[in-house]
């Protein structure tokens, strides 16, 4: 799971670096976020103690919360639109909650991440079939 979760924080660091010029003001770094491998362990532990419902209902929660930022960010004023670090924490919410989902329902018997990766696989495939035949010309 640590991977994951390293390989998230990575993803986000990379958008946030890419979308600095959309916005009005930088995205600056966070101070050190690094957890010692106790408070690492700590924290994982508590995690494997939620139940099924509780790890649904807070990535249904964090994925509002993106909702909620994303919308706001087409429909407002500018003056009114969240800042593009808001919706980065959030897309960084959702992504340690599906994580933690795709943990939560990993067994012996099935990988649900790698369920999940083949999954994204065919989909740019298809994607590529529709960018082939000219469907979709405003964007993927």
């Amino acid at each position: 799971m640590k991977e994951l979760v390293d390989e998230l924080l990575e993803v986000a660091t990379a958008i946030s670096q890419e979308v600095e010029g959309l916005q009005e003001e930088p995205i600056e770094e966070e101070e050190d976020n690094e957890l010692s491998e106790s408070e690492y362990e700590e924290v994982v532990e508590a995690l494997k103690k939620n139940t099924t419902e509780f790890t649904t209902l807070k990535l249904i929660e964090e994925l509002a919360e993106l909702q909620e930022k994303l919308i706001k960010f087409h429909l407002k004023s500018a003056s009114h639109k969240p800042k593009m670090k808001e919706i980065l924490d959030e897309v960084g919410d959702v992504g340690l909650r599906v994580t933690l989902f795709l943990e939560h329902h990993t067994t012996d018997e099935f990988d649900p991440a790698e369920y999940v990766e083949n999954r994204v696989e065919k989909k740019i495939k298809k994607l590529h079939g529709y960018y082939k035949e000219g469907k979709y010309k405003g964007g993927l």
